[in-house]
C-alpha cells in the first residue's frame, strides 16, 4: 500500500499598507516553496522580514506607500 505524503508547501504572502483607516496593496512577493519541516521556521521569521522590507521602503525618499 502506498503512503500519501506532503512533498512541499507553497506559501504566498500578500502584503498591504495599513494607514489605520484603509488597506492599500503593498509590494508583491513571489511564492515560496518549502519542505513541510521548514514551514514553522518560515512562519516565525516572516514578520521580522516584512518589517525589514517596510523599513527599507519607507527610507526611500520617492517611496509613497499610499
Amino acid at each position: 500500500m502506498s503512503k500519501l505524503r506532503i512533498s512541499h508547501v507553497t506559501v504566498q504572502a500578500v502584503l498591504v499598507w495599513d494607514d489605520g483607516e484603509e488597506l492599500s496593496p503593498g509590494p508583491e512577493v513571489k511564492p515560496v516553496t518549502l519542505p513541510l519541516s521548514q514551514v514553522p521556521h518560515f512562519a516565525q521569521v516572516l514578520p521580522a522580514e516584512v518589517a525589514q522590507v517596510a523599513e527599507q521602503l519607507n527610507a526611500q525618499p520617492e517611496s509613497d506607500p499610499k
